[in-house]
């Protein structure tokens, strides 16, 4: 009686309570193989179905958000070759002979052109240069860019190799690339 007085009179009948394991629920140790659906435990409402569901949609709109990336990956690297076919005749006449291009199509793509560079042009024809293209961007950073590094190639001695080429990387954060071989 001194038991039920501690219990506030209430006398537990351990044969009333429900299994702890339900029918159709796993058993410790029963886990499913892979690929193998999982029962849902009565009462629960789908909520390993409901779960799943929601990572399949989660899933679904991480993919469709990559597509969307790389398709504008693709129209910005079309843009930027766009800006670069306009600039080199600039660059021509200032003696940047184009060797080769790369473009990275990637998010941000990039594009990636190598010079050679012929005799040191005067000063005051790449100002005039800079001057008649002030109102593009693009072409008068790449103009001046290709300038300094002509400028910085022509300073610098490595023993055993000539100045080779100059790399403009047009992309998020425009390089310049000073070659040597």
């Amino acid at each position: 009686m001194a038991d039920e007085q501690d219990r506030g009179g209430v006398e537990l009948d351990m044969a009333a309570l429900p299994d702890p394991v339900q029918p159709g629920a796993l058993a410790p140790g029963d886990a499913p193989e892979a690929g193998e659906e999982v029962p849902e435990a009565p009462g629960r409402g789908g909520l390993f179905s409901r779960a799943t569901a929601a990572a399949s949609g989660l899933k679904d709109q991480v993919a469709n958000k990559v597509s969307d990336l790389k398709d504008a990956g693709i129209d910005v690297a079309l843009d930027l070759v766009a800006d670069f076919n306009a600039m080199l005749p600039v660059l021509r006449e200032a003696g940047y002979a184009l060797r080769a291009v790369d473009i990275a199509v990637a998010v941000p793509p990039k594009l990636v052109a190598t010079f050679s560079v012929g005799a040191d042009l005067e000063e005051e024809k790449v100002e005039a240069l800079l001057a008649a293209n002030e109102g593009k961007k693009v072409t008068v950073l790449a103009l001046r860019s290709l300038v300094r590094a002509r400028k910085l190639q022509a300073k610098i001695g490595i023993a055993g190799l000539q100045p080779k080429g100059i790399q403009l990387e047009l992309g998020l954060s425009p390089q310049v690339v000073v070659q040597f071989g």
